[in-house]
């Protein structure tokens, strides 16, 4: 009885000796983990001031160079500003200043394809003070019009609609206060079966193909930030646009 009491101890105390080995390892693993991640946060915070730094540059050479205020001395600056308002330590910004960052990108946008696309606003004004994501419409406008408008035909007017209202919006058996913001494009489109997968994917964010990183984002951080009170989707049909 001694003996196989002892060997009872005896396994006893090498099974916590394993565990406590395990748990070793994985202390050193976390705390790699972490040298890793402040690693990282530091290089993050190195590289958009040495690029503000270089746009700043940049920009003082361009004015040097051309007229006052010209197109390429502003595409400097809004560049330089959009960066700085996405990397603000802030999740939810007001509609309006989310709109003022949205038109200096398609200002950027409108340089580089001309007149080959126009946009349009159409806001109801008591929108104005909602809070959104902070660069929430960056990322629809650039699908709208790298995804939409020019992958389609140059000599066709493409034209990229950003819309907003207030209206009541029924989740389940609650009716809440909400608003609706669309992206709209009249752009190439997107074919039925890859938009039925794509909504099925919107509807767990986690899912949203890797290739979608901007949809996956903002997905995402709605879900964080608007637990059960969002919707996403996407309607299109192939050959005539898109709306988000």
């Amino acid at each position: 009885d001694r003996h196989d009491e002892l060997s009872e101890l005896a396994q006893q105390f090498n099974r916590m000796v394993q565990s406590l080995r395990r748990n070793q390892q994985a202390l050193l693993e976390n705390q790699q983990a972490l040298n890793d991640a402040q690693i990282r946060m530091l290089q993050a915070q190195l590289n958009p001031h040495f690029i503000f730094n270089t746009l700043d540059v940049v920009g003082i050479l361009i004015e040097e160079a051309e007229p006052p205020a010209s197109p390429a001395a502003q595409v400097a600056d809004h560049l330089a500003a959009i960066l700085r308002y996405s990397l603000a330590g802030i999740d939810l910004v007001d509609l309006e200043t989310e709109l003022q960052y949205t038109r200096q990108y398609l200002f950027i946008l409108e340089q580089r394809y001309g007149n080959n696309f126009r946009t349009e606003f159409d806001f109801e004004p008591g929108m104005m003070q909602v809070p959104v994501p902070r660069m929430l419409l960056q990322p629809l406008v650039e699908n709208a019009v790298f995804h939409g408008i020019a992958a389609g035909p140059e000599d066709e007017g493409g034209l990229v609609s950003l819309r907003g209202r207030v209206l009541k919006y029924t989740f389940g058996a609650r009716t809440i206060d909400a608003v609706q913001i669309d992206v709209i494009d009249n752009g190439t489109g997107i074919p039925a079966d890859a938009l039925a997968a794509l909504n099925r994917e919107l509807r767990d964010s986690e899912t949203i193909a890797t290739r979608h990183i901007g949809l996956r984002n903002i997905a995402q951080r709605l879900a964080l930030l608007f637990p059960h009170r969002y919707e996403m989707t996407i309607h299109s049909m192939s050959g005539y646009g898109t709306c988000v």
